[in-house]
């Protein structure tokens, strides 16, 4: 009966390509709350099809911040504009937790070597490593 462990075993099905936990998580992608929307979407992501695209496409306009990060990495293997725009602004975000987390995001996200070359000169450890497995992972 409880909902995240519902969620997370749902999701552990998907993950094992067991049908069974996508029928549960399909409705959850039109929640009302996009916590619920952004969580079923990640876990459905290997099943991206038009409706999912569109659930995420409108996640990234989210007004929680963190929603919209989650949702910019989702969309960004199939909209790689979209998930750049709708990480950029949080890069200035007045909260310094969630200026880290985008541009964690942003590394993962993109493909511009000029942008990974600046953030190897990052100050936080973590991202330099992520810039410097992103130019590998794109360079291989």
């Amino acid at each position: 009966p409880v909902f995240s462990v519902r969620f997370a075993a749902a999701s552990a099905l998907v993950a094992l390509k067991d049908e069974s936990g996508m029928a549960w998580l399909r409705p959850l992608l039109t929640s009302e709350h996009a916590g619920v929307r952004v969580g079923a979407a990640r876990a459905t992501k290997d099943e991206a099809g038009s409706d999912w695209l569109a659930v995420v496409r409108a996640l990234t306009k989210e007004d929680d911040p963190e929603i919209r990060r989650q949702a910019a990495e989702l969309i960004a293997p199939h909209d790689s504009e979209l998930a750049r725009a709708t990480l950029e602004p949080l890069l200035n975000d007045s909260n310094p937790a969630q200026q880290q987390a985008a541009a964690d995001s942003y590394v993962t996200v993109t493909a511009d070597f000029a942008v990974l070359r600046r953030y190897l000169r990052d100050a936080d450890a973590g991202t330099r490593v992520r810039a410097a497995d992103r130019i590998l992972e794109l360079t291989r």
